[in-house]
């Protein structure tokens, strides 16, 4: 899975209030001119802003605890729409049909491995799945150590929240959600059998490999699952049919032969 589920998502979100596809078109692809904003963290990465806010002709950066405030306003003052980044149920279906796709390619699928920061993903993916398979799956949420809010939401049984300076120590920063959605976690209470946690050192080493193939080239969000797959084995399930989905590419290049150049991290042992 690749970087369109960004579009996915949120077009389906436009779909069903009854815009046009030419409409949602315009919302999602800089050609088209449509006025939009973004509400984004100061710590969003350059590679993000290049790809996805240059393509829009207002921008505005606010911290995390404002994010939602000023979304909420913006909407209310010049009635745009307001597309949430994951704690909305037509945001959930949109991710959904990553789900849908891999039982259509992989009908024997065991185990799907997801990254996790808000749980939208996480909440769509084990949803379809779950509902759609016709035999046991296994999702697993992957999350970094350092932003492991949903980990904590998962084993506690309530959501937990961490704080914005606990969740930016990670390179991970498509990830770093201070907290699941209640929509999401209700999702991820049903749908969903572990949230497993990995370390900074083997996000980057799971980049570094990846990046042997031009066009797997992962920012660190979008490898976590598969640093779980070659890291924690241990803690995932007894399986041969595996899916472990790649959510992003959008790195910083300077990053990247920064991570291509690290001697390689030894895999630890299977069991």
């Amino acid at each position: 899975m690749h970087d369109d589920y960004d579009y996915r998502f949120s077009q389906n979100r436009y779909s069903k209030r009854g815009q046009s596809l030419n409409s949602r078109l315009e919302a999602f692809h800089p050609l088209f001119g449509l006025r939009w904003v973004l509400i984004l963290l100061n710590e969003f990465h350059p590679e993000r802003w290049r790809k996805r806010v240059l393509a829009g002709d207002r921008n505005s950066w606010r911290e995390a605890k404002e994010r939602q405030l000023r979304a909420e306003e913006l909407s209310e003052q010049h009635g745009y729409v307001l597309v949430p980044p994951f704690n909305d149920e037509l945001i959930i279906a949109g991710q959904g049909t990553m789900g849908l796709e891999i039982l259509e390619d992989l009908p024997d699928v065991e185990t799907v491995l997801v990254p996790v920061g808000g749980g939208g993903m996480l909440s769509g993916i084990s949803a379809a799945i779950k509902l759609g398979a016709q035999h046991p799956v296994k999702v697993i949420g992957i999350e970094p150590e350092f932003a492991a809010d949903a980990q904590a939401s998962f084993r506690a049984g309530h959501i937990v929240n961490w704080s914005p300076e606990q969740v930016t120590r990670t390179l991970a920063d498509g990830l770093r959600t201070q907290s699941l959605g209640d929509i999401t976690f209700a999702h991820i209470q049903r749908f969903v059998d572990d949230i497993v946690t990995v370390s900074e050192e083997e996000i980057r080493e799971a980049v570094r490999r990846l990046s042997v193939n031009p066009k797997l080239a992962a920012e660190p969000s979008g490898a976590v699952a598969v640093a779980a797959f070659l890291f924690h084995r241990n803690e995932l399930p007894e399986t041969t049919r595996n899916v472990a989905i790649l959510s992003g590419g959008n790195i910083d290049p300077a990053l990247l032969r920064e991570i291509q150049n690290e001697e390689p991290m030894h895999a630890r042992s299977q069991p």
